[in-house]
């Protein structure tokens, strides 16, 4: 049986019509939230518009059930603890704001819908989570721990969003790389990939390694816009390049087909490009290596803006030119 919330954690929007209803009937207010666990089976769903407010985010003891039909809709942690989601099916949708976190834990199963957005730590250690269509947008400085899937991901504001280091965050449906960076870990995006300018890279690997068509397109200038280091390792099906794609990390090409259409690649760092790949325009602002056994065949332009040493053990052939080699 579920157990009743502490004093202090108030559902308001979800179960205060009934409890006041209770009390207006001399039934005690802690009495009516026991009464309303017991009878809802420990479920709160919110009206459209509404929003829940955990003072101090308890754990449950078969935990609760958090339903949001539509949005916009909020659930404010204001306490420093954490929403522990473990054994009940839950689905989870909105606006995360206030002090603590979201970890799932146990058996159950934990639905996200709609589009959730938080600033805190999120943490995975046991069950299942079903993304479905949703979407979830970190834009804090935090931790995303326990290797999960996930559906849309947005990586947002100036912080550094980290994965541990033996963990993988999969993002199976869109990845937007907004703003911030990535701490350690690995990033697996199987569908497409969006870098905006104002994306500083970080410690972490990007690892491309989905099944079908993707597309990787990059918003950054010469000087704006970092990816981080960046694996391209594909099962199937292609990879193209759309618009101007910058790094100052490792690019590696392992497998997988390679359409770099009319993009441009600015390696603008200490950095190490390796694996025989078809690019379109290569712009070296940095102290890049390209290792021997590694060709980079390009279709559109080769350019050098400033003085750079170039470690140039395998090769680059330019349309037009002789192939540039070691030597």
């Amino acid at each position: 049986m579920p157990a009743p919330p502490r004093p202090n954690c108030t559902f308001a929007a979800a179960i205060r019509p009934g409890v006041e209803w209770l009390s207006r009937h001399r039934v005690p207010q802690s009495v009516g939230i026991l009464l309303h666990f017991l009878v809802v089976g420990a479920a709160v769903a919110l009206r459209p518009g509404a929003t829940a407010t955990l003072d101090d985010a308890p754990r449950y003891a078969d935990h609760v059930d958090v339903t949001f039909p539509a949005n916009p809709n909020n659930l404010t942690l204001d306490g420093a603890n954490t929403m522990n989601i473990a054994s009940n099916t839950t689905m989870l949708s909105g606006v995360l704001n206030g002090g603590g976190g979201i970890t799932k834990t146990g058996a159950g199963t934990l639905t996200l819908a709609g589009t959730i957005r938080t600033t805190h730590n999120w943490t995975y250690t046991a069950g299942t989570v079903d993304p479905g269509t949703s979407t979830v947008v970190f834009a804090g400085t935090q931790t995303i721990s326990g290797s999960q899937t996930l559906g849309d991901v947005v990586l947002n504001n100036t912080t550094v969003h980290t994965i541990p280091v033996t963990d993988t965050l999969t993002v199976t449906g869109l990845l937007t790389l907004a703003d911030g960076s990535i701490g350690t870990g690995t990033l697996a995006a199987q569908g497409n990939i969006n870098q905006a300018s104002a994306f500083g890279s970080g410690t972490a690997t990007l690892l491309i390694n989905g099944g079908g068509a993707q597309t990787l397109t990059g918003a950054a200038t010469t000087a704006a816009g970092d990816l981080p280091a960046l694996v391209i390792n594909k099962p199937s099906g292609s990879l193209t390049l759309v618009g101007t794609l910058r790094t100052t990390r490792a690019w590696t090409y392992t497998a997988g087909g390679l359409a770099p259409g009319s993009s441009t690649l600015v390696l603008a760092g200490t950095l190490t490009i390796s694996g025989s790949q078809p690019l379109n325009n290569l712009e070296l602002r940095g102290a890049v290596t390209v290792p021997a056994g590694t060709t980079l065949t390009l279709a559109g332009t080769f350019s050098m803006p400033s003085a750079v040493v170039v470690t140039l053990n395998g090769s680059i052939i330019v349309p037009g030119l002789s192939t540039l080699a070691a030597g």
